[in-house]
Parts: structure tokens; C-alpha cells; sequence
């Protein structure tokens, strides 16, 4: 996380900046970077502030400025679909609001501007960098709102390519247009141009309302029109819906004579109906496609598979015409019939092929709708490590699972997965997409158990089990203070249980039954004190070793994997050979800390020895001579925790 503050760097530049409506550039970079520089605007005006209390111990005179940027960042990013920066922007909105104008708010204000900057560098290399499905090309000035939805349409995996104030001649025929329809004429020549240039390119325009003429005008020229003060997602999802109606496919299954029809329809694919029922059903599922019957040779036959047709949930929707004599209409119509007729070719097919476009439309709005999104991982560990500094500084728990998916897992799996993550956990709960089959979820205020048990549900709900997934739960602080630390905690406790063949949620004080591994590892030279330990602890339930001096228990840590490393470990500050604060230092070097809780008993009362101990890393020091009573309760919370 970045630590600059605004006590060590220049003050931020408060000159006007550029006009930023734009040059009519066709480069994306240029509309990525006039986001960029909206944003370091406002982070600009929240620097000043933090400056000023630096430098004067308290808040300027108006603060409003400050406050207005904050607010409107959250804003913004929310319009930018960037959670994770507007979660930052918010706490500075909470800062400057509510907290006192002091150095070590002067401080995280700085530090959260900082953040900023690094997460929007992450979500522009994300957007520059993923190659998109489709071109599009967004034709108007370079207003906010048109920037915001150019940014939005990346964001769902487009190219983009922006112009101005014309059509340029593209390398490839663009699969979308948006067209901003300004106040005056040249917008309508614009999309008819757009439509005449690129027939096969869904155009949307994006309208004023308060330009009704130019609507007029231009909407025979579009498939799509959007009110420009509609959300950027709501665009960038109409955009969508006009490219994939474009690109729709409709098929006609005919029960009847399918040749005559299959030679004189161009608009549609025709199908001869299947035989079986089962196979018709399947065939009729699609959002796109429509049966046809020729109800004259068996009327009875055909309104019966119509009734069926329309009571399969999945076939309830799908158009039916009939082809037979208008005096069998009204049973027709009690059957399901949606078109009834025997007129032409020419005079019932338009009506079909409407009903397909409103089915396929309605179809794609179900499929696309989500929750409130998975962070990348830059951005999600970048959070992460904020909320770990501030549960460690607040002594509160935080869980981190690490949900792990093999690479062959059918695509509908693992969009029902992303679906749940998405929409299962609350708000101030984090999640994040690792990569390779692999997502993070950040569970504040939540212990071990807790986070056990609800992604035991998770798991359980999605069958985990039938698709070899894995989830493992780490703690902090007992599995370590860093989300690199939890991660590594996490990733052997669910590896232990696939090789162990165990269950398919576990935490990181899991243990297979079978499992002889010792609770607790007691390093000191006493063998008599030790014996003593090792009974009380037993009593508990806690299986104890015992060693009695430094060479042998490094050898025996050192040497393990990570699956039989003890929970506790209770060093004694003088074992010969490698003392306690020199095992415990391995410890700390060899990123073991953050798997295994160490006690550390001495006979010393200097003060800067017990420092030296928890600077390296001890959870506890218990002084010689003590109760067994406190040595167990201690342990015991330690290996339980």
C-alpha cells in the first residue's frame, strides 16, 4: 500500500486544468486518461486539505471543496462500476465529515488518495490491456457522460474507438455505434451515415430529451435509443442487447412441410420438427426459435403438443403459429396458439420474427443481470491489506478463504459460483477474482468458525464435493498479518484435505482424524517441568511433545511440511544449543509465524527481552515460575482459537 503523504511531496497542482470535452481524438488512451484526469482533480482538492491540517493542526476555513470532491469520487466510481475505489473515496468522505481535523487524519486522507491513484491505475492497464470480443464506435463530444460510458462499454470487453464529430473509416466493420444526438441536424445525418456504412453494426443513439425533433428525426436510422441521463451500465447493457440481437440466429421448427418454406424464408433457419417429443422440446428452448404447425392433418395431435409446448417451463414462451383453417382458431387459442392463420408467407412471418426479438431481448436482460461484482485481484488485495492494517490496529478478526476450482469445471458451474460470491456476502465483506481458477473472500469482523460456517453453505448449496472444490480459511491474526501470509495459510489447509480426502470446506486448525501430528511442541530443558506440562495438556485433550534443547527442536521444525507443524509451540528462552529468541527468529525468516502460535517462557524480567520476543513474533510470554492452570488456559486458547 502506498505511504507517500502530502507532508513529504509537492502540493498538487490547483491550475485550471485542460479543457476536457476533448480534441476529437480516436485514440481510447486519450478518453482513458481525461477519466484520469477528472479524478486527480478531486483527489487534488482533498490533498490540499490534508496538507493544511499538516501544516496548521487543523481544517482550512471551508472545507467544502474537499468534501464535495470526495462525494462526488464516490459517485463517480460508482458510475465507473469501480467498487473498490469508491469504498476509499467514501472513507474519505467519513474523514472529513466526522473525524477530527488532526495529523493522523491529515495522514490516511493522504494515504487513501495514494490508493486511489494506484487502484485506477490497475482498472485502466485492465481495461487497456484485455482484448476486446467486439469494436465499437462511439461517435459524440467527449461530455462525462460519454467518457463514463465509453468506459463502461471496455469494461464489459469492447474496443473502443471515439470520434468527435464524424464517422471514420474503420480497419473492421464495427459490431456497434453510439451516436450522441446533440441539438442540432448533423447527429441524424450521423447515424444514417452509420447505418449505410456499417449495415450489419447495431447503432444506439443517445439522446436529450429535451431534443425531440432530432429523435424524431433519427429513429427510424437506430436499433437502440438510450436517454443520455440513463446509469453508463444501463448503456453499456443496451449497447449489448442491440449487438446480440443483431448477431441472433432465429430458427423456425416446422411440424409439416418444411422444404416449402425452407426455399422462400432468408430472415430465419428452417427446421423440420424431430420426431420425439423430448427431442422437440430441446430443439424449441431456445429464446430464438418458433415452431409452426400445419394443423390440417391432425388437429387433435397438434393441440395437444401445443398444450404440452406451453406447459415446459423452458418452451412457455416460444412462439407457436398455425397454419390451419380459421375455424379451428378458438381451440387454437385455448391451446397456447400465439398466431393463427392461413394467409401468406409475407403477412404472418414479420409478426414471428417481432415475437423472436422481444423474446431473445427479454432472454439476454435474465442472463446479464448481476450483483455487485467481483473485484480484479490488484484492486482486491490493495483492499484487503487495508482492512487487515485496520483489524489489526482495532484487534478484530478477519477471515480469508481462499475457494479453489479446477480448471475443467463446466462454464455454467462456475457462473453459478461467480453468481453466489457476487451476491452472498455483505456489503463490507471483500471478494476478488485470483486468477487461475482461484477467488478470494475477505470476511471482516467474522473468526474462523464463523466464516467456516458460512462457506460450508456456500459449498453444501453448490455441491462442492461432485466438482472437487476446495476452500480453505485462515484467521488473522493466528494464521498471519499479511493477506499474503492468510493466503499461504489457507491454500495448505485445503490441500491437507484434498490429499487427506477431507472435507471440502476446512480451516487452518483442521487436522485429519488420523493424524498423530502433536497439538503443541514444548522446547525446554526441564524434563520435569516439561512432563508436567505435557500431562495438564493432555487432560485438555491437547496432544503434547516435548524436547529439551534448541539443535533437536530445529531439526524437528525445519523438517516437517507444513501439514505436521504443532498449533503451539512453547519455547523456552535459555534451551541450550539455539535459545528461544533464535528459534523464534527462524521461525519469523522462515514465514512459519503465520501457521503456528508460539508461547515464550523465561526466567528473565527485563523488559526489552519481552519486547525482543514479540517484536519477533511471540503471541504470548509467560514468566518463570508460573500456575499450570495459566499455562493450560493459555495454550488451550492459543490451539483453539
Amino acid at each position: 500500500m502506498a505511504g507517500t503523504t502530502s507532508a513529504t511531496r509537492p502540493l498538487p497542482d490547483t491550475t485550471p486544468a485542460a479543457d476536457l470535452r476533448g480534441d476529437g481524438s480516436t485514440s481510447s488512451t486519450a478518453t482513458w486518461e481525461r477519466i484520469r484526469a477528472r479524478v486527480e482533480r478531486q483527489l487534488a482538492q482533498i490533498e490540499l486539505h490534508a496538507h493544511h491540517v499538516l501544516e496548521t493542526g487543523r481544517a482550512p476555513e471551508d472545507s467544502t471543496p474537499a468534501i464535495d470532491a470526495a462525494r462526488s469520487l464516490t459517485n463517480g466510481f460508482r458510475q465507473l462500476d469501480l467498487p473498490a475505489p469508491a469504498a476509499l473515496a467514501r472513507r474519505a468522505t467519513d474523514l472529513l465529515t466526522r473525524a477530527p481535523a488532526n495529523v493522523q487524519t491529515a495522514i490516511e486522507l493522504a494515504s487513501l488518495t495514494d490508493d486511489v491513484r494506484d487502484l485506477i491505475a490497475i482498472a485502466i492497464a485492465e481495461v487497456t490491456t484485455t482484448d476486446g470480443e467486439g469494436l465499437v464506435l462511439v461517435v459524440g463530444p467527449s461530455t462525462v457522460q460519454v467518457d463514463t460510458t465509453s468506459w463502461m462499454l471496455a469494461r464489459r470487453g469492447h474496443r473502443i474507438v471515439h470520434d468527435a464529430s464524424a464517422l471514420p473509416t474503420l480497419g473492421e466493420p464495427p459490431a456497434a455505434i453510439l451516436v450522441y444526438l446533440g441539438p442540432t441536424a448533423d447527429a441524424a445525418n450521423v447515424a444514417r451515415a452509420a447505418r449505410l456504412a456499417y449495415p450489419d453494426a447495431a447503432v444506439v443513439g443517445l439522446h436529450d430529451a429535451a431534443n425531440v425533433e432530432i429523435v424524431a428525426v433519427v429513429a427510424s436510422s437506430l436499433h437502440a435509443l438510450v436517454a443520455l441521463d440513463e446509469t453508463p451500465a444501463a448503456i453499456g447493457l443496451e449497447v449489448d442487447r442491440a449487438i446480440a440481437l443483431r448477431r441472433a440466429q432465429y430458427t423456425i421448427v416446422v411440424s409439416g412441410d418444411a422444404d416449402d418454406l425452407r426455399g422462400r424464408i432468408s430472415t430465419a433457419t428452417v427446421e423440420p420438427a424431430p420426431d420425439g417429443l423430448d427431442e422437440l422440446l430441446h430443439s424449441l428452448q431456445r429464446p430464438t426459435t418458433a415452431f409452426v404447425i400445419d394443423d390440417q392433418f391432425d388437429t387433435v395431435g397438434v393441440l395437444h403438443l401445443a398444450s404440452t409446448i406451453r406447459a415446459v417451463p423452458r418452451t412457455r414462451t416460444t412462439p407457436i403459429v398455425s397454419l390451419g383453417r380459421h375455424s379451428r382458431a378458438e381451440r387454437g387459442r385455448l391451446a397456447g396458439y400465439d398466431v393463427i392463420c392461413a394467409k401468406p408467407l409475407e403477412e404472418w412471418l414479420p409478426m414471428v420474427l417481432e415475437r423472436l426479438r422481444t423474446a431473445a431481448a427479454a432472454a439476454f436482460t435474465a442472463s446479464t443481470a448481476s450483483g455487485r461484482g467481483i473485484h480484479a485481484w490488484g484492486a482486491a488485495q490493495l483492499l484487503i491489506d487495508r482492512a487487515l492494517v485496520g483489524a489489526l490496529r482495532m484487534s478484530s478478526p478477519v477471515s480469508l478463504a481462499l475457494v479453489k476450482v479446477p480448471g475443467d469445471l463446466p462454464a455454467a458451474i462456475r457462473a453459478t459460483l461467480e453468481e453466489t460470491l457476487e451476491v452472498e456476502f455483505r456489503r463490507n465483506d471483500i471478494v476478488g477474482a485470483r486468477g487461475d481458477g482461484e477467488y478470494v473472500v475477505a470476511l471482516q469482523g467474522a473468526p474462523r468458525h464463523i466464516a467456516l460456517q458460512r462457506l460450508t453453505e456456500v459449498a453444501t448449496r453448490l455441491h462442492f464435493d461432485e466438482h472437487h472444490c476446495r476452500i480453505g480459511i485462515a484467521q488473522l491474526p493466528q494464521d498471519g498479518r499479511s493477506a499474503t501470509e492468510l493466503l499461504i495459510a489457507a491454500d495448505s489447509v485445503a490441500e491437507r484435505a484434498r490429499q487427506a480426502d477431507g472435507p471440502a470446506v476446512t480451516g487452518s486448525n483442521w487436522r485429519p482424524e488420523n493424524e498423530t501430528v502433536a497439538d503443541v511442541l514444548i522446547v525446554d530443558p526441564d524434563e520435569i517441568l516439561t512432563s508436567v506440562m505435557r500431562v495438564a495438556l493432555e487432560t485438555r485433550g491437547l496432544k503434547a511433545e516435548s524436547l529439551h534443547n534448541g539443535h533437536d527442536a530445529y531439526e524437528r521444525l525445519f523438517g516437517l511440511t507444513t501439514a505436521s507443524l504443532p498449533r503451539v509451540i512453547v519455547l523456552e528462552t535459555d534451551t541450550p544449543g539455539i535459545d528461544g529468541l533464535q528459534l523464534l527468529e527462524h521461525l519469523r525468516r522462515a514465514s512459519l509465524l503465520g501457521r503456528v502460535r508460539v508461547l515464550l517462557l523465561t526466567s528473565r524480567s527485563r523488559e526489552a527481552d519481552v519486547r525482543r520476543a514479540l517484536e519477533l513474533g511471540a503471541d504470548d510470554v509467560v514468566s518463570k515460575p508460573f500456575l499450570t492452570s495459566l499455562f493450560v488456559h493459555r495454550v488451550t486458547r492459543m490451539a483453539t482459537a
